[in-house]
């Protein structure tokens, strides 16, 4: 008699890995960019078989690097064989890194340019993923080269007022910008008024100069004034505002403004600096208010008489507005050197009964002493003359350049015969910022 045990028990285990295969939604990847690889392990029959090890690699990790899940990322241009393996079992595929195509071209917003300027226009160019791509070749146009043209490389040149779209082409997609080009304009040494105004005239290089071109006068007198200054002069105390102190500060205005424009104004050869100095020897203040003449003659030169300020009215030109206004003043004063009087007869003063308060025409090749006021201002309003209103805050600038603008068409009524045009400040105000 024997005894045993009877059953059927299964010692062999789960089924080994077999082969691996690969699933790849492209074998093309970009630079950059991402994809996930699925690998499948299966038995000697085919099966899959679920939940099994697998590990990845990559013949080139400087090209494309494979997580330990299988996710491929591009690093460079080129081609790398991606492989999984389990027990023992692998499979691979290659995978090439390609550039990264062009989804987006931004222009940037040129600075307005003053007709005749050039300058070079950038293009950003991104990938889908908001990465910058290099190396890219961008086709540029202009739609108006009447206004300015636009070279392969990007090169702006400005033609004429007006404004252009420029476009960017590259791989397809395009980017554009509106390029402003602004009229031809005198290009001065001031590049940002309220900081070039907010130094001590008795501090500049220049104040030698001034004093020794222009005699100052007390009621005929030679001036025993000494103009002192506090920095800066936009508060220096107002005892220290004295007449004598306010004329330099808009003489120097009119030196540094005249800088650039020798054989540009309209009605001389001269720089601005050098026409005033030619036409008058200094300023007179007298004690009789309500004045300002030209000329009174002592000793053999013609001064410019203006009224003795109080102290509310010097606080008046602290500024921008002030003190380009008073320079304004000086050069209607100066024409009246060697230019016409005036008359009445314009729509501000119409009675012949009326005070002799217009000029009998606007010309600028001729021009009166009202005309050079309209042409100051219109020319710092809209940017002809540059003193740097546009390299300012946009609220300062839009502030400044509606003023003079404001202050050039008063005097459209000042004229007999052929009143000058209407001005009017748009943006960029002021004209352009020139470095």
């Amino acid at each position: 008699m024997s005894c045993g045990a009877s059953g059927n028990t299964d010692l062999s285990g789960p089924p080994p890995v077999a082969t691996v295969s690969i699933s790849a939604p492209s074998t093309t990847l970009e630079i950059g960019a991402t994809m996930q690889l699925v690998a499948t392990a299966k038995d000697a029959a085919g099966n899959a078989l679920p939940g099994r090890t697998v590990t990845w690699s990559s013949s080139n990790t400087s090209i494309a690097l494979v997580s330990t899940s299988g996710l491929v990322s591009g690093v460079s241009l080129g081609t790398a064989t991606v492989t999984a393996t389990s027990e023992g079992r692998n499979a691979g595929v290659a995978i090439t890194i390609t550039p990264a195509a062009v989804a987006v071209v931004a222009v940037a917003p040129p600075p307005a340019i003053i007709a005749g300027n050039s300058l070079v226009l950038t293009a950003t160019l991104r990938d889908a993923r908001g990465n910058v791509l290099t190396g890219r070749m961008v086709n540029w146009s202009s739609s108006n080269t009447a206004v300015a043209t636009v070279t392969s490389a990007g090169v702006l040149s400005a033609l004429a007022a007006g404004t252009t779209t420029i476009s960017a082409m590259s791989e397809g997609k395009t980017g554009t910008t509106v390029a402003t080009v602004v009229g031809p304009s005198i290009v001065t040494a001031i590049k940002d008024p309220v900081t070039f105004l907010s130094h001590c005239p008795t501090s500049d290089p220049a104040y030698a100069t001034l004093r020794q071109d222009f005699e100052l006068r007390s009621d005929g007198q030679l001036s025993t004034v000494i103009p002192t200054c506090t920095e800066p002069y936009t508060t220096t105390p107002v005892a220290q505002l004295t007449d004598e102190l306010l004329a330099m500060q808009t003489l120097r205005l009119a030196y540094y403004m005249s800088q650039g424009t020798a054989g540009k104004l309209p009605w001389t050869s001269l720089a601005f600096y050098e026409w005033m100095k030619s036409e008058i020897g200094g300023i007179n203040f007298v004690s009789s208010q309500g004045l300002s003449a030209c000329c009174q003659i002592i000793n053999g030169k013609k001064f410019i008489i203006t009224s003795k300020k109080d102290t509310a009215n010097r606080n008046f030109y602290r500024d921008w507005q002030g003190v380009s206004g008073w320079l304004a003043l000086f050069a209607h004063e100066a024409r009246h050197a060697d230019g016409p009087g005036h008359v009445n007869g314009c729509p501000a003063f119409p009675l012949s009964t009326d005070p002799a308060g217009c000029d009998v025409k606007y010309d600028p090749a001729q021009i009166s002493s009202y005309g050079i006021q309209y042409w100051l201002f219109a020319g710092w309003g809209t940017g002809a003359l540059n003193v740097g209103i546009a390299c300012l805050p946009e609220t300062t600038a839009r502030s400044l350049a509606q003023s003079a603008v404001s202050n050039a068409n008063g005097y459209l009524t000042r004229f007999v015969q052929s009143p000058p045009p209407a001005v009017t400040a748009t943006a960029p105000w002021g004209g352009v910022c020139v470095p």
